[in-house]
């Protein structure tokens, strides 16, 4: 996973680069480099976040409310 696709991933599940930190037990300035792309995203995160992205029971699981869908 790239910092862009961190970051895309970031913005799909509509949390901030500091709650996502929190949410997947990483340091807040951890989580500012992958989003930056100046670290690169370990393969266990990346892969948590990629399931939390596509699967609803993940993402409710890791806390997160889903996105209201667009009117």
């Amino acid at each position: 996973m790239t910092g862009d696709e961190f970051h895309d991933a970031r913005l799909t599940l509509g949390v901030s680069t500091d709650e996502l930190a929190k949410i997947v037990g990483v340091s807040r300035r951890s989580a500012f480099r992958y989003d930056a792309s100046e670290w690169p995203v370990p393969r266990p995160l990346a892969l948590l976040i990629r399931m939390a992205v596509k699967y609803p029971a993940v993402r409710h699981e890791l806390g997160i409310r889903d996105q209201a869908p667009p009117t």
